[in-house]
């Protein structure tokens, strides 16, 4: 059984999160306020091996890489594990949680509309909460998996913090980065793109 539906994505394009019969429309400006929040939230609670995968992996839904508006994905194409799923599903409500918290809030350059974003919010928990392992894919972590932790998939380097700007250097005599990567400015997880906030 294929999850999400692929279809409606096609038809009504725009930022999106879902699950079964239930889907979240999101402005873009929202969806930014979204991810950097989840992603601080994350990055100062993550402590596991997989708690950094999931805020990493969620880091990766940037517009201005991927595209304004074109950011839509299932719950269930989440890292998901069956073994680890109710300690994964607890990270992210507490991910979620954060953001009502502000955790790392003072390493934005903006105050978020906290109504609005804080709404958006609740509805994710809400279908955070309904999402069970019965709903877990594990095929979308294998997946994500084969191609490697973000950081790697440019093959061997590092990255190097230029002015604040996070780079990825190659070179066979490169080291290979271990564990995951932090920006010394905004503590968040880096992904292939760099650091979400740095742009900005």
């Amino acid at each position: 059984m294929l999850c999400g539906r692929r279809r409606e994505i096609r038809i009504f394009m725009g930022n999106l999160i879902y699950h079964n019969m239930c889907t979240i429309r999101i402005s873009n400006d929202l969806m930014d306020a979204f991810i950097a929040t989840m992603g601080l939230s994350g990055s100062f609670l993550a402590k596991s091996d997989f708690e950094k995968k999931f805020v990493v992996w969620l880091l990766e839904k940037d517009q201005d890489f991927i595209g304004r508006g074109t950011i839509a994905f299932d719950l269930c194409e989440m890292p998901w594990s069956f073994i680890g799923f109710h300690e994964e599903k607890s990270f992210l409500l507490s991910m979620a949680n954060g953001v009502k918290s502000k955790n790392g809030w003072d390493k934005l350059s903006y105050a978020p509309n906290e109504e609005m974003l804080f709404s958006y919010i609740d509805r994710f928990i809400s279908l955070l909460e309904d999402f069970t392992l019965g709903d877990v894919n594990e095929r979308h972590r294998l997946d994500w998996a084969r191609d490697g932790n973000p950081l790697y998939r440019l093959g061997r380097g590092v990255w190097v913090d230029e002015c604040n700007t996070y780079e990825w250097v190659r070179g066979e005599n490169s080291r290979e980065i271990q564990g995951y990567a932090k920006c010394s400015t905004h503590e968040l997880y880096l992904t292939y793109f760099g650091c979400y906030l740095c742009k900005n």
